[in-house]
This record gives structure tokens, C-alpha cells and sequence, in this order.
């Protein structure tokens, strides 16, 4: 059912407008015609409200049922419908107490914990240097004991710029072994990857 619109025409043919100057109906009827125009607008506005109701109505005004949203073409079910999902979004939502840090991690340090996820992926710690492999990190410990083993003393033979060392947790080369340094690359496991920069 399409909205109905009073047009001029209409308007102009009712009530006492259209009558002589001299009407010469009885005053029943003159009556009627002036009430005319009132019952006019009070049967339009009687129908405009069964035309909002009905099941066309949304798509009489281009409205249509939004994807995700069970409801019918009338405008209330669409709107009920829309309010539903809004609650369901609501009860849903995620929360936590770190929500200001998250929110503050920005694409590129994301992109780089991920490229560090992915480099270390695999690689496990070993805290003697006996048991290295291809997949595996010295810890500071074990490198540490390796060089005391050896006698070593000249330091950036041992440990050059560039070396990635894994330490435990609380531990640092930098206080390991009081010379260079280290910067923190990320948690691998329980230890901490640390990359000797200078």
C-alpha cells in the first residue's frame, strides 16, 4: 500500500469554497460543508496511520531490511530489529583493564613483533654450549661459562656487534658481563633475547 497524498485539487473541492456567495443549501448540509475540510484531514491522517503500519510501508519511504537484521518490512520490525542486534553487539563488546595500552600499539610495532614472532619461531635456549643446533640459542650463562672455560679475554672476539644472546629472566649481558650494548629483542619463552648493538 503506497502513502496516499491529499493533492490540491482535493482541497479546493471541499469545504465551503467551492460554494455561491449565496449558498442555498439547508443548515444541515451547510454545516456538513463547513465540517468538510476537518473530517478531510482527520480521514487522511486515520489512513496515513494504517499506510505506516502496514507491511510495505518501510519500502514505501526506500527503507529496506538491513543485512544481519531479522525483521519484516514494516518500519517497527525494522527498527526492533536494529535494536536487537545493537544489544547483542553491546553484550558482546570486548573489554579488559589494558584497553588504553592495546589501543596505543600502532601497525608498525605490531608488524615488528610479529617479524620477531616469526624469527624466533622454532629457536629453542640450550644453557650449555654442547647441546647447540641449527634451532637453538645459547643462553648468556652458557656462553659465559663456554669463555671462562676457554681463557678468553679479548671481549669483541667473543661477543661482536650483531651477537643475539638469550638470557634468563632478571638477567642482562650488559650486567652478565659489564661491557657493551645489549638491547631487548623480545620474550622467547621464559627468556629474554637480547642483540649486542655496540
Amino acid at each position: 500500500m503506497a502513502f496516499t497524498k491529499v493533492d490540491e485539487a482535493a482541497i479546493r473541492a471541499a469545504g465551503v469554497v467551492p460554494l455561491t456567495d449565496s449558498p442555498t443549501l439547508p443548515p444541515a448540509q451547510l454545516k456538513a460543508k463547513f465540517d468538510e475540510k476537518g473530517d478531510m484531514a482527520l480521514d487522511a491522517f486515520n489512513n496515513h496511520i494504517d499506510e505506516i503500519t502496514d507491511d510495505t510501508a518501510a519500502s514505501n519511504i526506500g527503507a529496506a531490511v538491513p543485512s544481519g537484521v531479522t525483521a519484516s518490512t514494516t518500519v517497527q520490525s525494522i527498527l526492533g530489529g536494529l535494536a536487537l542486534l545493537a544489544v547483542a553487539a553491546d553484550a558482546v563488546k570486548h573489554t579488559h583493564e589494558n584497553k588504553t595500552v592495546l589501543d596505543g600499539i600502532t601497525s608498525g610495532q605490531l608488524a615488528g613483533y610479529d617479524a620477531l614472532v616469526t624469527n624466533y619461531s622454532g629457536i629453542s635456549p640450550v644453557t650449555t654450549l654442547s647441546a647447540l643446533s641449527n634451532t637453538s640459542i645459547p643462553t648468556c650463562k652458557a656462553v659465559a661459562d663456554y669463555i671462562t672455560g676457554l681463557g678468553y679475554t679479548t671481549f669483541d672476539t667473543v661477543h661482536p656487534v650483531g651477537e643475539i644472546v638469550l638470557c634468563e629472566s632478571g638477567v642482562s649481558p650488559a650486567s652478565l658481563y659489564g661491557r657493551g650494548t645489549w638491547t631487548s629483542q623480545g620474550d622467547v619463552g621464559s627468556f629474554t633475547a637480547y642483540k649486542r648493538t655496540a
